[in-house]
């Protein structure tokens, strides 16, 4: 559990210091497929991200960062 953690803590670095993006943003920017509230729960570990919707997560944010 402590590297789920730890991958949840980048992803949030991720997106709030190389992005700039808040939860809404993120929810704006994928046309709702990822909902602010759920991203919330995985970043604070309430709930666990399956790990192909997790890389899936990565990528859309990787990409909003090339707009």
């Amino acid at each position: 559990m402590d590297k789920y953690k730890e991958a949840m803590k980048v992803l949030k670095r991720q997106r709030v210091k190389v992005l700039h993006l808040t939860l809404q943003q993120v929810e704006d920017t994928s046309e709702g497929k990822w909902k602010k509230g759920a991203i919330g729960t995985y970043e604070r570990g309430q709930r666990v991200i399956p790990m192909d919707k997790f890389l899936e997560l990565c990528r859309s944010e990787e990409h909003t960062s090339e707009l």
